[in-house]
């Protein structure tokens, strides 16, 4: 038995120690014994303890190897592994004071306990918010539907996209597979792989018999749109066009002949200018080469108005002359009033 053997026994059995550095001395000192009474005639009580000292030689060599240590700080406070024992615990380590290699022991625990509510601890599965799990809260299931298990991370149902429900859905689709669970094929929709894991859209050049259908149907139907809205521009086009037209109003006779009558047509935006108020006077000159055209003209169309340009062509514009078949006694008539 070594020194510390008896050194710690001894403090067990008797109390208080008193140690000689270095020993070989120890000595030890029990505590008191109660009160005695010696005799009921005496006047005082016994009250005694004695005290051992013992001589101890340590083995050689066994009393150089033993050092005493210091304790490290305790650790924070956890919970049982369990966590519904409703107990903490934490614990500290003995070290080597120097710097050699010799054992080294240290008085008191190394762990302690004390009881609690251990649900609440941080470091409890238990409290832990929704959708996650495991000491201190590591681990995340938030692609289950439903929360998971606290403790295993275990769910119902994975989100789309997502599978593994025995560790929180903490896993993505494999290639080719889509939808909750995992469960959808992108070879059979697509006959390729899927482009997202969730819905399992298809590429642009690859999609199911629906989908090839839709697309037809899409395509045909911009084309009948993008044809319906050319024609409506053209349409206001010409609508356009055709309300830009001058409207025309008549002025005094010109080139008058028997049995027809012939006047000349100007914008009423340029009417009230100087330089159009001789517009007929001019154009009575200018037109009285073409008078056999105009008759001709006349006849052809039955007395109907024509419009005959410069150039002796019908058209319909603003230096057009318009011809009016006339009663020719009537404009005889006129013709002396004035």
């Amino acid at each position: 038995m070594s020194w510390m053997e008896v050194f710690l026994f001894c403090s067990t059995i008797f109390g208080t120690i008193f140690v000689v550095s270095p020993p070989p001395a120890v000595h030890f000192q029990r505590p008191w014994f109660d009160i005695y009474d010696i005799t009921s005639n005496a006047d005082v009580y016994l009250m005694s303890r004695f005290s051992v000292m013992l001589t101890v030689q340590p083995l050689e060599g066994e009393f150089n190897s033993l050092n005493q240590g210091l304790w490290t700080i305790w650790e924070q406070w956890q919970c049982t592994l369990d966590c519904k024992n409703s107990n903490f615990f934490r614990k500290r380590f003995c070290q080597n004071r120097s710097a050699d290699d010799k054992e080294v022991f240290c008085l008191g625990e190394k762990e302690a306990y004390k009881s609690g509510d251990c649900y609440v601890a941080s470091s409890c599965p238990e409290s832990c918010p929704d959708y996650q799990w495991a000491i201190n809260c590591k681990n995340s299931c938030s692609n289950c539907v439903d929360p998971c298990n606290k403790f295993t991370g275990r769910c119902v149902k994975c989100k789309e996209g997502f599978k593994n429900t025995a560790s929180g859905c903490d896993k993505e689709c494999d290639s080719g597979e889509f939808g909750i669970g995992c469960m959808g094929n992108c070879d059979e929709k697509c006959g390729t792989d899927c482009i997202d894991r969730k819905e399992g859209k298809c590429p642009n050049f690859a999609s199911s018999s629906g989908n090839s259908e839709m697309g037809d149907s899409s395509a045909y139907g911009y084309v009948i749109g993008v044809i319906v809205v050319l024609l409506l521009i053209a349409a206001c086009y010409f609508a356009y066009l055709k309300k830009k037209r001058p409207v025309y109003v008549v002025t005094k006779p010109i080139n008058v002949r028997p049995s027809w009558d012939a006047y000349m047509m100007i914008p009423k935006a340029d009417f009230e200018t100087s330089s159009r108020r001789s517009t007929a006077e001019e154009q009575k000159e200018k037109s009285s080469d073409k008078s056999s055209d105009f008759q001709k003209e006349l006849l052809k169309n039955g007395g109907n108005q024509v419009f005959v340009d410069d150039g002796g062509s019908s058209t319909d514009h603003p230096d057009t002359i318009k011809i009016f078949s006339v009663d020719t006694s009537k404009q005889s008539e006129s013709t002396s009033s004035n």
